[in-house]
């Protein structure tokens, strides 16, 4: 198989919401969440070849989740030209509570 970049990775919010319930529920001391500026995300998606973005999971050295992300190719390759991290975390960096954020 091949990648594109035309793939649809969209989900119903009623689906994401009780997936991002439960990752809480099992997870609480974890990030709700991590945001990434659209430059960086560009900048990545940029790279000549890139048809998407791979992001892996990972864990600081206080054991808290993160992720790192990297372009990837046609041929399902990691660009390793630039890895992304960084990204500012939910709580406390979650704007309004809604489905997706919300313990509730």
């Amino acid at each position: 198989m091949s990648f594109t970049g035309n793939e649809d990775h969209t989900i119903p919010i009623k689906d994401a919401a009780e997936m991002n319930k439960r990752f809480r529920d099992a997870y609480p001391e974890q990030p709700k969440g991590i945001y990434f500026s659209q430059s960086t995300l560009n900048e990545i998606l940029g790279q000549t070849g890139c048809v998407g973005i791979r992001f892996f999971f990972a864990l600081t050295e206080e054991e808290e989740m993160r992720l790192t992300f990297v372009g990837v190719d046609e041929d399902e390759n990691d660009i390793l030209d630039m890895v992304g991290d960084g990204g500012l975390l939910c709580p406390p960096h979650c704007g309004e509570n809604d489905e997706l954020n919300s313990d509730e």
